[in-house]
């Protein structure tokens, strides 16, 4: 094979339905089925080259800017240097190519990595697709890209249609959805790492007494999320989405040893959702279109019509001046932006 060049791009995306807690830790395949929202400029955009070697050698390099976008450069740390190479081999022994080549990652996200908003789940992706372009296997059925990338990150499977996904097991779907166009207003409360990595949450949320039921629960969820989405029924999405959220934060906070992703800042906008009547979907003065959720970070998302985002960017400057707001759209899942291909 000669020298190749691809970048490929790929969202992030929000469960709503959350997947937590694993029934095969080495391939990712979850105690429970999870429902998401794909998004589609909160990404990460990745350019990989290949040129032939005999043997394996990965270089890999954040980058800051792509596409005439400004990126967040995506290191790669010697601790994790494994895993990758580990996902590089899955992937191309997939194809039947051999373990070798010198393969350049440049990579960059759109938003803060390691707070909450799933980079995880895009890099896998974009990662996932790059490798399947270089080797021609651009067009391969995105159930099987996303089951390859599922195996180095599980949401990142998700991460390939839009923009409701259900992932199930070992299969993703795409649901349909009578909800017209929604943004995703993530409010940023903090941009650190997070300081409980996620396969260490998969594991000690099974300390937690309220483990016990909580895949029949979710099942259930995922039945009613399946209604909602049909009737576009916003007060009960809200509901829903709150307490599904609460539930799986509930879970770090009573696990042995207990542990949180929140912030005195969280709580506090928590609060003042709750008092705009978003847990419920509106309160005694009237409904309210919005669903909050959370992933495993400080940061919280509120879905809203498009049509309202203008709104609520101004309740939130009012009750926190300065705050940083995140807003995206939905996507149709990670995409090849380009191939070159040269000599020898």
């Amino acid at each position: 094979m000669s020298r190749v060049h691809v970048r490929v791009r790929a969202p992030s995306n929000i469960a709503l339905i959350k997947y937590m807690g694993k029934v095969n830790a080495q391939i990712n395949i979850p105690a429970n089925p999870s429902l998401s929202l794909t998004l589609q400029n909160l990404c990460t955009i990745t350019d990989l080259e290949f040129e032939p070697a005999s043997n394996f050698e990965l270089l890999w390099e954040g980058a800051t800017e792509a596409e005439g976008t400004t990126l967040r450069p995506m290191s790669l740390r010697e601790r994790d240097r494994p895993k990758m190479e580990r996902h590089f081999r899955r992937v191309l022994e997939y194809f039947g190519h051999p373990f070798d080549g010198r393969w350049k990652v440049r990579t960059g996200n759109t938003f803060p990595a390691g707070a909450g908003i799933a980079s995880s789940a895009s890099g896998f992706a974009a990662l996932t697709l790059a490798i399947s372009a270089v080797l021609g296997k651009k067009a391969a059925p995105r159930s099987e890209l996303a089951a390859l990338s599922r195996q180095g990150s599980g949401s990142s499977c998700r991460s390939f249609e839009g923009p409701w996904v259900l992932w199930n097991d070992q299969s993703t779907s795409s649901l349909e959805s009578g909800f017209g166009p929604i943004r995703d207003l993530v409010v940023l409360v903090e941009e650190s790492e997070k300081t409980v990595g996620s396969t260490e949450a998969h594991q000690r949320v099974l300390t937690s007494p309220l483990w016990n039921g909580r895949v029949d629960r979710v099942h259930l969820r995922v039945e009613r999320l399946t209604r909602i989405l049909q009737e576009a029924d916003w007060q009960q999405l809200s509901r829903l989405c709150w307490e599904e959220a609460m539930e799986m934060h509930e879970l770090f906070h009573t696990a042995v040893p207990p542990f949180s992703y929140w912030s005195a800042r969280t709580r506090e906008v928590l609060e003042f959702l709750k008092s705009e009547g978003a847990h419920q979907g509106g309160t005694s003065s009237g409904p309210v279109r919005i669903a909050v959720t959370l992933d495993a970070g400080p940061n919280v998302h509120l879905l809203i019509p498009e049509e309202d985002e203008s709104v609520w960017r101004e309740k939130f400057q009012a009750r926190f001046p300065g705050i940083q707001l995140l807003s995206d759209g939905m996507g149709r899942g990670a995409e090849v932006l380009r191939i070159e291909r040269g000599g020898a």
